[in-house]
């Protein structure tokens, strides 16, 4: 059980097979009921299937070690290259998880090193990531905001601090009032942030933008994540109309 946003807990995980389209994969009553079950064993506050307020599951490729069970199964990844005496390599990955994804990468990456001469050293694992430039903590770009914005409740800078980190300036910089900001969504989301996200983080879709990028499907209502979607295709019709990425 982790604390989540500040305000929720995420409870999990589960380990089971699952065959068929991974676009289809989600939670059955069975997890919940066992999850449930296990948090009322441990917390002196039990909870209900009342207070499930979303749920998400995802489909992660395992090398199978002809383990007994889908716990049991390394969560290690493995790299296989291919050659063929000199030409163009071919290089798999089997396995691997988002917590370890850049020493995959950096693995995957020194496994080409040979067919390339003009390589460099290794560099990422002192490289920020995107909005951890220039920062040493979000704490510092939540009391920069809140200096800039007194206007901007603290909610809305420690969301704005923590997803977007030094990045928040490339669309907020030079803005003197919450006016410019465009519709307010609520809970401190605006067009300019939609605008945003948009056009820096590929965002096609309502559902994209309130469950995958920002987590605020959390917080709005449905009339204000509609309001979010009727946003979307009149301002972005072109992008918001299409349900999937093209190819």
């Amino acid at each position: 059980m982790l604390p989540y946003l500040d305000r929720f807990s995420v409870i999990g995980t589960t380990d089971v097979e699952y065959k068929g389209n991974p676009r289809d994969v989600a939670i059955e009553d069975k997890e919940v009921e066992y999850l449930l079950s296990v948090y009322n064993q441990h917390f002196k506050s039990p909870l209900s299937r009342n207070d499930v307020v979303w749920t998400y599951s995802g489909v992660r490729p395992l090398c199978d070690d002809e383990s007994d069970s889908p716990q049991a199964i390394t969560r290690d990844y493995t790299l296989e290259l291919e050659d063929n005496g000199g030409d163009a390599p071919i290089l798999s990955i089997f396995g691997g998880k988002l917590t370890t994804y850049r020493k995959l990468a950096r693995a995957a990456v020194n496994k080409l090193s040979p067919f390339f001469a003009d390589m460099g050293e290794d560099w990422t694992a002192n490289s920020a990531l995107p909005g951890g430039e220039g920062i040493s903590s979000a704490a510092d770009v939540e009391k920069k905001l809140a200096a800039t914005f007194p206007w901007m409740d603290t909610f809305t800078a420690q969301r704005l601090a923590t997803t977007y980190g030094s990045r928040v300036w490339v669309w907020l910089d030079g803005v003197k009032d919450a006016s410019e900001l465009g519709q307010s969504f609520g809970h401190g989301l605006t067009a300019r942030e939609v605008d945003y996200l948009v056009a820096a983080e590929y965002v096609q879709t309502a559902e994209d933008l309130l469950w995958r990028r920002t987590k605020l499907g959390l917080y709005l209502s449905k009339q204000e994540q509609q309001a979010v979607a009727d946003y979307l295709v009149s301002h972005h019709a072109t992008i918001a109309d299409s349900a999937t990425i093209p190819a």
